[in-house]
C-alpha cells in the first residue's frame, strides 16, 4: 500500500527584491507574457532531458508530459534516485538486479492553476509516499526563468495560510500526532540504515480507539496555537525521558523532527497538516476520496488526480483569486504541448561536476 497524496502552493513573479511587488500573471514582464506561457515554455523547452542534482549526483528528474489548457498546464515529472544496490521481485516471481549506477524513477503529477486576473497560480504536487519533484521542478523553472526575464523573481510558497489552516481544522477531530526526522543526507552522522537503506523516522501518537483532539486542546506556542515546538513536547517522554522538555525540544529540532498533525475532515478523509510556526504551512490531501490518508493499493488516474485538484481549489476559493467558476476551469487538453515558436526557449540548469544533460 502506497499513499498518494496532493499538496497545494504558491506561486508568483515578483519584482526582484521587493518580494511583496507583485506582478499581474497576464502580465508580468509589461509587455503582455502570460506566465502560464513561460512555465510551458520552460517546460516544454525540459522535456526528456536528464537534470541530475547538482548537490547530489543520486538525484535525477525527467519532464516526461506536458499538457496545456486555457488556465491550467498539467505536468507529469519523474524524480530518480540512484546510488542504491537492490533487487526487485516482480509479481510473476522473476528478479531484477539494481546497481548503484541504475536509477529508479517514480512519475508524479503536478498542476499549475491560473485564476485570471489575479496575481497567483496555485500549484498542486502529488506527493508518492516519499518521493516529489518540488524542489527540483522549481530549481528547474526560477533558473531557466531567470534568464528570460530580467529582474523578476519566481517564487513558490505553501498555499496554506495560518488563517486558512484554522478555518479548515480547528473545529475538526485530531485523530493523531504525527512526528517525522526526514531522512538525512549521505555521509550524515545523523544517518539511520536498516537493510542497507537510509529511512525516515516517523512516529504517531494517537488517543484511545474513537477518542479524538480539538486543536485548541493540544499544547499551545506562539499566537495561542500548536506549534512545531509545542507538539514535539509531547515526544519528550518517548524519546528523551528524563531531560528537561526546553532541552529536549531543542536537541529534536537540531535532529530535524517535524511535527503534523492527522485531522478527519467532514467527509470523512484524513488530512496530515503539517504545522511550522511561519506564516506559510504545508497541508496535504489524498488523491482519492475513498483513500485513507491517500493510502491505497494502486496509482489513482489521471481523472482521480484532476478530482483531487478541483476539491483543494474549491477549499481555496476566495482566496488568491481564486471564485466558485475555478474548479470548473481546472482542465487541460489530452494531447501533448510543444512550443511552435520560432524560437523555443532553453532551459538553464547546473549539472555537477560540469557533467552534460543528456535527452532521453
Amino acid at each position: 500500500m502506497t499513499t498518494y497524496q496532493l499538496v497545494p502552493y504558491l506561486m508568483s513573479v515578483a519584482v526582484h527584491g521587493s518580494p511583496t511587488d507583485l506582478r499581474p500573471t497576464k502580465d508580468i514582464d509589461g509587455n503582455g507574457f502570460h506566465v502560464l506561457d513561460a512555465l510551458a515554455k520552460i517546460f516544454a523547452a525540459s522535456r526528456g532531458i536528464l537534470f541530475r542534482d547538482p548537490d547530489d549526483q543520486n538525484r535525477h528528474l525527467i519532464i516526461s508530459k506536458l499538457h496545456r489548457g486555457k488556465e491550467a498546464i498539467f505536468v507529469e515529472i519523474q524524480p530518480g534516485r540512484s546510488g542504491i544496490k537492490s533487487e526487485i521481485r516482480k509479481a510473476d516471481g522473476t528478479r531484477m538486479s539494481r546497481d548503484e549506477v541504475d536509477t529508479e524513477f517514480t512519475p508524479v503529477r503536478h498542476c499549475y492553476y491560473c485564476p485570471p486576473g489575479g496575481h497567483h497560480v496555485i500549484v498542486i504536487a502529488e506527493r508518492v509516499g516519499l518521493a516529489g519533484a518540488t524542489t527540483m521542478s522549481y530549481t528547474l523553472l526560477s533558473k531557466t526563468f531567470d534568464k528570460y526575464f530580467d529582474g523578476l523573481k519566481l517564487n513558490n510558497l505553501p498555499a496554506m495560510t495560518e488563517d486558512l489552516l484554522r478555518k479548515s481544522v480547528e473545529e475538526q477531530p485530531v485523530k493523531a500526532l504525527v512526528f517525522k526526522r526526514p531522512r538525512a543526507s549521505e555521509g550524515s552522522d545523523k544517518l539511520i540504515m536498516v537493510s542497507n537503506e537510509s529511512v525516515e523516522v516517523e512516529v504517531r501518537l494517537t488517543p484511545r480507539r474513537r477518542k479524538f483532539w480539538r486543536s485548541k486542546s493540544l499544547p499551545q506556542g506562539a499566537e495561542n496555537r500548536p506549534t512545531r515546538e509545542s507538539l514535539l513536547g509531547a515526544l519528550v517522554p518517548v524519546l528523551k525521558p528524563g531531560a528537561s522538555e526546553e532541552d529536549a525540544v531543542k536537541a529534536l529540532l537540531d535532529e530535524g523532527w517535524e511535527s503534523s498533525l492527522a485531522v478527519k475532515m467532514p467527509g470523512g478523509t484524513q488530512r496530515l497538516v503539517n504545522v511550522h510556526s511561519s506564516r506559510a504551512v504545508s497541508m496535504s490531501f489524498p488523491i482519492a476520496s475513498d483513500a485513507d490518508d491517500g493510502v491505497t493499493s494502486s496509482r489513482p488516474s489521471d481523472d482521480e488526480f484532476k478530482a483531487g485538484c478541483v476539491e483543494i481549489l474549491e477549499l481555496l476559493s476566495g482566496q488568491y483569486g481564486l471564485t466558485e467558476r475555478s474548479a470548473g476551469q481546472c482542465k487541460w487538453d489530452t494531447h501533448e504541448w510543444n512550443d511552435a515558436s520560432a524560437e523555443p526557449w532553453e532551459v538553464v540548469w547546473d549539472e555537477p561536476n560540469g557533467s552534460a544533460t543528456s535527452r532521453t
